[in-house]
């Protein structure tokens, strides 16, 4: 593969989107859950038990577009569809913005610590209004399942709160209640890790779109001098919900935090700087350095643009003309990895790519051992850093991108042509003007997939490939 070059270009990458999102209905929601019962009889489970709270919202949102923003909550599902959410005070009138038909139960020990008890009932129970009794087999939903090698009875360990189990054990037999984290999360044929409607490319590539604004409205702005915090103001965010707090870091030391949030540290010329934004179902980032050519990098930063950020761009050249459906994931790693770190002088922080979702992070097919054949309809996030140490720098070119066969694709021109415009747009900036041969089902989610900025103080260059 040839080295990359510094070309100028204008902001031709950055697309206006005048409409907005397109709004999940009963129809979605009943879809999605419709693939969880299809799970529970395939492995003979009557119940599952969803948790959710502010952190780890996106199982339960999926299913219902109830996010736990505020507490805890459950989400009980049974062999027969039916659905019961189980709220605390704060998360009750919230609820009422579910599209499908629910049982909601209030159970105030969810609510927030001093918020009151009066109405208090056992959260055993609850299971039991839902069903459930001695006989009962379940599938428990956290955020973490567990494989052989991580531990003992993996399908007997949970990360949901003890107190929850506790009073599952009450009802129910201890060994008929097991981990079914993976049904939602694992790489192979979890039901997050693929979209399945065009409503759903379109829901993603909005949402990528608009964080790909905020990081370029700071790119612009961003000027030595300026604090992290000033920086972070110049995104223009407009509320939409973030999947992970934002990120503005400036200098070595900082950075070595990978992702503080912005502070009061003033941006000094050559240094290396960070800018991440995290929407709940897009996420772009760019680390590099903060300098508007070759003679402005500081003296630590001396050789960085040959020996980091060129193999850097490379290799993610290589991670993009990979992906495909049907390629092996296990390859795609060795190959990239192999790629960047060839010199010897660089680390790998993470991987070559994950899992996204709503949340940020859903798991990863990119290991050295994977087996995992990327499907049709596969979300995934470009997430290949590099580093070096002494200083410590990290380049760092996030962006997601859709894996999707000719029928999701003609289904997503046909019902969201806007969205389909974009993309392909994208596509042909991509392959004729930075030069990387994708995959004709190689969906871009961001206005700036492919676009990385070796002088991260002008936006007019970018590394290219042709």
């Amino acid at each position: 593969m040839t080295e990359p070059r510094i070309v100028t270009t204008g902001p031709v990458f950055m697309e206006r989107i005048d409409e907005d999102a397109p709004i999940f209905g009963r129809e979605d929601y009943k879809m999605r859950i419709d693939l969880l019962v299809e799970r529970l009889d395939r492995e003979s489970l009557d119940f599952a038990v969803v948790y959710g709270d502010i952190g780890c919202f996106a199982n339960i949102e999926y299913f219902t577009g109830y996010d736990p923003r505020y507490e805890q909550a459950l989400m009980v599902l049974d062999a027969e569809g039916q659905v019961t959410l189980v709220v605390g005070g704060e998360g009750w009138g919230y609820s009422f913005k579910v599209p499908i038909d629910v049982n909601r139960i209030l159970y105030q020990n969810f609510s927030p610590q001093g918020q009151s008890r009066d109405k208090l009932v056992p959260l055993s129970e609850v299971f039991r209004r839902c069903g459930m009794n001695h006989a009962s087999r379940i599938g428990l939903i956290g955020y973490k399942y567990f494989e052989e090698h991580h531990c003992r009875n993996p399908e007997q360990r949970h990360d949901v709160p003890s107190y929850i189990v506790e009073e599952l054990y009450e009802v129910a037999d201890k060994a008929q209640i097991v981990n079914f984290t993976r049904v939602m999360t694992n790489p192979y044929d979890g039901i997050r890790v693929v979209v399945r409607t065009a409503k759903e490319i379109a829901h993603y590539e909005y949402i990528s779109s608009l964080a790909s604004s905020y990081v370029f409205n700071m790119l612009k702005a961003m000027k030595p001098g300026m604090t992290e915090r000033e920086v972070s103001a110049k995104a223009e965010a407009d509320g939409t919900p973030i999947g992970m707090f934002p990120v503005v870091v400036f200098g070595s030391q900082n950075m070595s935090l990978v992702f503080p949030s912005p502070g009061p540290r003033r941006l000094r010329l050559g240094e290396v700087a960070g800018l991440c934004q995290v929407l709940r179902g897009g996420s772009v980032t760019r680390y590099g350095a903060a300098a508007y050519d070759r003679n402005s990098y500081s003296n630590e930063l001396e050789g960085t643009l040959e020996e980091l950020l060129m193999p850097f761009f490379q290799s993610n050249c290589l991670w993009y003309e990979s992906v495909r459906i049907g390629a092996d994931c296990g390859e795609i790693y060795r190959n990239v990895i192999n790629m960047l770190c060839a010199g010897g002088e660089l680390d790998v922080y993470l991987n070559a790519g994950h899992n996204t979702g709503q949340d940020e992070w859903v798991n990863s097919p990119f290991r050295m051992d994977s087996d995992v054949l990327i499907p049709n309809g596969y979300y995934l996030q470009s997430d290949l850093v590099g580093m070096m140490k002494d200083p410590v720098r990290l380049a760092v070119m996030e962006d997601g991108v859709i894996l999707a066969d000719s029928s999701l694709r003609a289904e997503l021109a046909s019902r969201y042509p806007q969205t389909a415009a974009r993309i392909e747009k994208r596509r042909r900036f991509i392959m004729d003007f930075v030069g990387i041969g994708i995959s004709e089902d190689l969906l871009p989610m961001s206005n700036l997939n492919c676009v990385y900025f070796p002088f991260m103080l002008d936006t007019t260059q970018i590394f290219s490939m042709k």
